[in-house]
């Protein structure tokens, strides 16, 4: 069975009975693709491939119009290039056909039984008319040798609506080369390629998180949902070519129930918190931190009315107020924005700026102003989710004085890499870095993951006749008139999935990148010293929403990384307790992982400091402390960052020595502590469910860097090196610091 353009994650049914859902998993698949509408244009048949042989000569390539080609023989068996065999020769490609008259719709073409060669004519689409179909690929050739058949005959069928590609080709030899080509791109043409079912694909995955579910029917026999989002928009979800599925979560009797939405479960809590009588104190900081883990600011805020209104004098209700004051008389000064924004010696000369109560936004004049709103008030919210969670501990951290500058760098990630290497090539997380040096936290203002880039680029044709903002939230009475019921629900799903996947990609890098900033923007550690880099990581995953959460998160355990930790400890491959921590605070694992952190290093290194922070976090600050006082632009890694830790820990002997015996009960205590971390009864198989859907994601997308990349699909390339800007007016330029 071919696989199809979309296909969501069958994790759960989907009952034409449901009444109401909150969230629906979609898994992209890019690479083929099916019409709305329409047949499919005959595509002509590729014929045998000779592995590890030499290349056979490409055949013509039939010219628009005229009858369907007539198939080649298929080609002779070649030499076998495995293993160690020296590669052969490359075949010339065949000369191009003249172009001949338009063809009528290509009739089906029959699969051949083995592989095909010489390649017909293709026809000339006319101005509207239902799309031919697409015939079938021809079978791969046995492993051997031999040059490849010709490419096959094109179909005269006239494409309209979503041109699509070519079917994949059955049976052959398994180590076959890709016949990756562009097919059917009339209409909305989509990429595609012949590839065998066996053959990985570029898939990406994101979560529509809707307030209920309003209708489910069914169009030409597939499902289809209108949503009510939480903003009071309405949009569509149409199973043509996807497999719907709600979160469920297991009910005490009957069926699997929906997955209520998180403000739904807050207030269930809350009432049945009230419902037993006046709370006490406790009870309230208890259900003002869940609030929290489930991004819900406005509920969190009232809950701490509720404490202070109980007992003002409660160390969390005092410190809450403090940082509640402070917070409403926001941040007035903008000089640091100002600098940046308006100085000739500025690397973001040309940008616009905008502001809100604790930011300054540089931005282009291209960037839409929804994107420049939505950044800014994540950043605002989780700017406040830092000092509400640290009042929760009795802390009220002190406001910085001036507003914290954050950049959007457009484009396809060409310019942000420059920059980034122009800020002395600070580590890269969720597609956005900080700048300690320079206290500057910089995005990009698109995701550049293969996965996002393909299904971007897959959709590109498409919204040259729908605005993807526009449609993706628009009421079907809104139709426009020009547009089939097919073609309109497809590509609101399209827009729907694509809206979803940056709103994921934003909210991960404004909690990563911007809690680093936070750390220096709080006073807690100075932008002149050096830190360790699984500090950084650690507090930046501490505060993050993982990649494909159901929702807004600050501060609750990252389950993606806490699946990930008790995985490798499954596997014994996190090694004794004891010298993991080590490991861990030296940065020992950070140096080797200089070029890509490994799974294993960024799930210790957020284990690790949310055990800090949620058990010891005087002690935790005490280490800042230490870290501050050294010599500026000293980077230190090793036995000194431990005497450090040992230091701040309470880990020393009488001779001002660190005690082993103390770091090794530390480090059982922390191993014992995240064995512990539980997540939610109501969600715990969900988010096990979605964590092993992005492993398999992420190994799929793995093994597709092994293989013929799909044209147009390219990675990011490598930049020469950039030299350094002048320094910021009353800013000093120290250069790269050692690393």
């Amino acid at each position: 069975m071919y696989k199809r353009l979309l296909a969501v994650a069958c994790l759960v049914g989907l009952a034409f009975g449901a009444s109401r859902a909150d969230y629906v998993i979609i898994v992209v698949n890019v690479g083929e693709a099916r019409p709305p509408s329409g047949a499919q244009g005959q595509f002509g048949a590729f014929g045998a491939v000779g592995f590890g042989g030499q290349a056979g000569a490409f055949g013509m390539i039939g010219a628009p119009g005229g009858a369907i080609g007539v198939p080649g023989a298929a080609g002779a068996v070649g030499a076998t290039g495995y293993p160690g065999g020296a590669p052969g020769a490359a075949g010339a490609a065949g000369a191009v056909g003249a172009p001949g008259a338009a063809g009528a719709a290509g009739a089906i073409g029959t699969p051949p039984a083995a592989a095909m060669g010489g390649a017909g004519a293709l026809g000339t689409p006319p101005p509207i008319g239902a799309m031919g179909a697409m015939g079938a690929m021809g079978a791969r050739g046995p492993s051997g040798g031999g040059p490849p058949g010709n490419l096959g005959p094109s179909g005269g069928g006239p494409p309209a609506g979503l041109g699509m590609i070519g079917r994949p080709p059955t049976g052959g030899g398994e180590f076959g080369p890709n016949q990756d080509q562009f097919g059917g791109l009339g209409g909305h043409g989509v990429l595609g390629g012949s590839v065998p079912e066996k053959d990985t694909k570029i898939r990406a995955m994101a979560v529509i998180e809707m307030r209920k579910l309003n209708r489910l029917t069914s169009l030409q026999k597939k499902a289809a949902i209108e949503l009510l989002h939480t903003n009071g928009q309405t949009s569509w979800l149409w199973a043509y070519d996807v497999d719907l599925d709600l979160l469920r979560q297991k009910a005490a009797r009957g069926p699997d129930i929906p997955l209520p939405a998180v403000y739904d479960r807050f207030n269930d809590e809350h009432k049945k918190l009230w419902a037993r009588g006046k709370p006490q104190p406790q009870e309230l900081v208890n259900l003002a931190e869940r609030a929290l883990g489930w991004g819900l600011l406005k509920q969190f805020e009232d809950t701490m009315k509720e404490l202070t209104d109980a007992d003002k004098t409660h160390p969390v209700a005092a410190a809450y107020q403090k940082v509640k004051a402070a917070l409403d008389l926001k941040i007035n000064n903008n000089k640091a924005g100002e600098r940046w924004h308006g100085s000739e010696q500025t690397p973001f000369k040309g940008m616009k700026m905008a502001t809100n109560d604790f930011y300054a936004l540089l931005y282009k004049a291209s960037e839409p102003t929804s994107a420049v709103d939505s950044r800014l008030r994540q950043l605002r919210d989780n700017f406040k989710a830092f000092y509400y969670w640290h009042a929760l501990r009795g802390k009220a951290l002190p406001m910085p004085q001036d507003k914290l500058v954050a950049v959007m760098i457009p484009g396809d990630g060409t310019d942000f890499i420059k920059k980034n290497q122009l800020f002395n090539g600070e580590p890269i997380v969720a597609d956005s870095f900080f700048s300690p040096r320079y206290n500057l936290v910089v995005f990009s203002s698109r995701r550049l993951d293969v996965p996002y880039r393909g299904v971007a680029r897959s959709t590109e044709d498409l919204w040259k006749t729908f605005n993807k903002d526009d449609i993706a939230r628009m009421d079907l009475r809104r139709k426009p008139r020009n547009v089939s019921l097919p073609e309109f629900l497809h590509a609101q799903t399209l827009a729907t999935l694509l809206k979803a996947l940056d709103e994921d990609g934003e909210r991960a890098a404004v909690s990563h990148s911007g809690t680093r900033q936070l750390l220096l923007a709080a006073g807690l550690v100075p932008g002149n010293v050096s830190l360790p880099q699984w500090l950084q990581f650690g507090v930046g995953s501490f505060m993050e929403t993982p990649y494909g959460s159901p929702w807004r998160s600050y501060a609750a355990p990252h389950w993606s990384y806490l699946f990930s930790f008790n995985d490798l400890k499954k596997q014994g491959k996190l090694g004794p307790a004891h010298q993991l921590m080590r490991s861990i605070i030296s940065d020992e694992m950070f140096r080797a992982d200089a070029q890509v952190l490994s799974l294993k290093t960024r799930a210790t290194a957020w284990a690790f400091t949310y055990y800090l922070m949620r058990e010891h976090l005087d002690q935790l600050h005490a280490f800042y402390k230490e870290l501050s006082r050294l010599p500026r632009d000293l980077r230190v890694e090793g036995d000194v960052l431990i005497d450090l830790f040992a230091r701040s820990f309470d880990c020393m002997g009488p001779n001002k020595k660190r005690d082993e015996a103390k770091l090794n009960q530390l480090a059982e205590k922390f191993v014992g502590y995240i064995d512990d971390v539980k997540l939610d009864n109501d969600v715990q198989a969900i988010l096990e469910k979605i964590h092993k859907l992005q492993n398999e994601l992420a190994q799929d997308n793995i093994r597709e860097q092994y293989r013929p990349r799909i044209p147009g699909l390219p990675g990011i390339p490598g930049f020469p090196g950039v030299p350094g800007f002048p320094g910021i007016p009353g800013m000093p330029n120290p250069g790269r610091p050692g690393r």
